[in-house]
C-alpha cells in the first residue's frame, strides 16, 4: 500500500512516467535485496512486486532524413579539412549502417575487413553483430583512413575515429588532461553530438543522433527488407524495439493530413 502511494504521488507531482518506472526499479531492487537477507517477509515481497509500472504513450521524436538532407550534410563536410574527412565517415557510417553513438565510436582498425565489407561491432551487453557497409561509406572510410589513420596500426588496436587538436591534425596516441589524468585519444559518443550539430547547423539542418538510425530502418523497410533482417542488422533483440524506429506510417498520415479537402 505504501509503495502504491508514492507511485501515485509521483505521478501526480508531474514526473515523467520513464522517471517514476525508474524509482519503482529501484523499489523493487532494495525489496529484493531485503528478502534475500531475511530483512522482509516473503508475502510482503510479492505485494510489492505486483505494484505495475505506469504505462504512457508519446509521439516518437524521430526524425527521418531526405536525400537532399543527407547530400547538404556530407556537402558540409567538403571542406578541405581533416576533421572534415572524418565527420563525412562518421555521419555515412551512422545513416547508412544504423549504428548507434557508441558503436561507431568504438570501432578499432582489426574490426573493419575492407574485403568484404564488414565490420565487427560491439553492441550493448558487449554483445558483438556483422554489419556490412555500401561502397559510399567505404569510399568515405578508405579516403578518412589514408590521409588520418595511415600511420596507425592497420591491424591493431587503434581506434577509427578520434580526437584532433585544434591545428586540425589527428591525436595518434593517448593524452594527459590539464589535472595530468590520462585521456583516451578515441572519439566520445558527447563528441558526435557535438560534430553532428555542428555539421548541421551549416546546412540549416537540425537533428539528433537517433535520427540517422530511425532513417537507416525506415529506407530498408520502405524498401521492401524484411522487419526479420533489419532487426538483427541494429542489433535489437526484439521487433517491437525494431519497429520503434519505423516512420512510413507517420511520413503516410502527415502526407494524407495536409493534402485531404476540407472542403
Amino acid at each position: 500500500d505504501l509503495v502504491t502511494y508514492v507511485k501515485n504521488t509521483l505521478v501526480d507531482s508531474g514526473l515523467a512516467s520513464s522517471t517514476v518506472n525508474t524509482l519503482l526499479c529501484a523499489v523493487r531492487k532494495t525489496a529484493e535485496f531485503s528478502f534475500i537477507n531475511k530483512l522482509m517477509p516473503h508475502e510482503e515481497y510479492e505485494r510489492i512486486k505486483l505494484v505495475k509500472n505506469v504505462k504512457s504513450i508519446k509521439v516518437r521524436r524521430l526524425k527521418e532524413l531526405d536525400a537532399n538532407e543527407i547530400k547538404g550534410f556530407i556537402k558540409s563536410c567538403d571542406d578541405n579539412s581533416y576533421k572534415g574527412l572524418r565527420d563525412a565517415a562518421l555521419f555515412l557510417l551512422l545513416v547508412g549502417c544504423g549504428l548507434r553513438r557508441s558503436e561507431a565510436t568504438s570501432i578499432k582498425m582489426n574490426h573493419i575487413n575492407f574485403i568484404d565489407k564488414s565490420i565487427i561491432i560491439q553492441g550493448k551487453g558487449n554483445k558483438e553483430r556483422k554489419i556490412w557497409f555500401q561502397p559510399l561509406v567505404s569510399d568515405a572510410i578508405n579516403e578518412y583512413i589514408a590521409d588520418c589513420r595511415s600511420g596507425c596500426d592497420q591491424n591493431g588496436e587503434d581506434y577509427l575515429f578520434v580526437r584532433f587538436f585544434k591545428h586540425d591534425e589527428p591525436r595518434t596516441q593517448d593524452f594527459l588532461n590539464k589535472s595530468g589524468a590520462e585521456v583516451k585519444n578515441k572519439l566520445s559518443a558527447s563528441s558526435v553530438n557535438y560534430i553532428l550539430k555542428k555539421r548541421g547547423v551549416k546546412t540549416n539542418l537540425e537533428f539528433k543522433p537517433h535520427d540517422l538510425r530511425g532513417t537507416y530502418t525506415t529506407k530498408l523497410l520502405r524498401d521492401g527488407e524484411k522487419i526479420e533482417k533489419v532487426s538483427k542488422s541494429l542489433g535489437h533483440e526484439s521487433i517491437k524495439t525494431t519497429q520503434m524506429y519505423d516512420l512510413q506510417d507517420e511520413s503516410e498520415i502527415k502526407e494524407a493530413m495536409i493534402n485531404h479537402r476540407i472542403y
